[in-house]
């Protein structure tokens, strides 16, 4: 796929612009403040309904205006689709092909793009979060039912975190409720994330290889926050409810996916 045209109005540092792209390469050139990156995001955000990170809607309108739109034509497959962005301070409406569409996700994911930031290195030198979220970003590229895992596993968090801080004992039944939730959730997400990193380590280890010029290796290992046999589900909900009291001071849930690492 590639986009062939893109047009920006209120969009960052740009008033209205309009943007003509080759199906093979470009080369973006500019002095620094002229907006290379903002129009790499607003790509991005043609091809993804998102920018680079969580940003609020007004970061994304021009200074002095109340709005901001993006129309592009995407190209994938010998079909070309028109997709139309209009931001407000309050609210986000896309359409594509002129329909509005509510389930964004399924139509953000037709079209695969990968983006390298500065910021990236912090894959490797910063905090777990960012390597479990890149994992599953990834992942939720290819399969829809782990993103929706996900929502459904942060949810679940949430409500037993909120059980956690209004603890009464007989809040007991209900935190169980949650913890089985947890476990099953947990095991179709924590599987997958170390499916994927199993498949990604040879790839790893090639092309770091070719990078740096020698026979030195690389790995990705995926650690769980518990120990746990082959009946991961099981063995979570068991750990979940041994640590229960910890949970209960600390108003956190101390297990599962959520405090997973992946270490390189």
């Amino acid at each position: 796929m590639f986009v062939k045209s893109l047009t920006v109005l209120n969009y960052r540092n740009y008033l209205k612009e309009n943007f003509s792209f080759h199906d093979k390469f470009n080369l973006i050139i500019g002095n620094n403040g002229q907006g290379k990156t903002n129009l790499l995001e607003a790509i991005k955000m043609l091809c993804n309904f998102t920018p680079f990170k969580k940003t609020a809607f007004e970061e994304l309108i021009r200074f002095g205006s109340e709005e901001t739109r993006l129309k592009g034509e995407i190209s994938r497959g010998g079909i070309t689709n028109e997709v139309n962005i209009h931001l407000t301070t309050s609210k986000k409406i896309i359409r594509f092909n002129n329909k509005i569409i509510y389930r964004t996700k399924k139509y953000s994911n037709m079209h695969k793009i990968v983006v390298f930031l500065p910021k990236d290195t912090d894959l490797i030198k910063g905090p777990a979060i960012n390597r479990r979220n890149y994992i599953d970003s990834l992942i939720t590229e290819f399969d829809l039912e782990h993103y929706r895992n996900l929502q459904n596993y942060y949810k679940s968090l949430n409500q037993r975190k909120a059980l956690l801080i209004n603890f009464k004992s007989s809040n007991l039944p209900f935190i169980e409720i949650w913890n089985q939730k947890l476990s099953e959730l947990g095991e179709k997400i924590a599987r997958r994330r170390e499916s994927v990193i199993k498949e990604l380590n040879p790839l790893l280890n090639k092309y770091y290889r070719v990078i740096s010029g020698n026979n030195s290796g690389v790995e990705m290992k995926y650690m769980y926050s518990f120990q746990h046999n082959s009946l991961y589900s099981k063995d979570l909900f068991n750990e979940l409810n041994k640590k229960l009291n910890l949970d209960l001071r600390t108003k956190t849930t101390s297990l599962g996916p959520h405090r997973d690492r992946i270490i390189i």
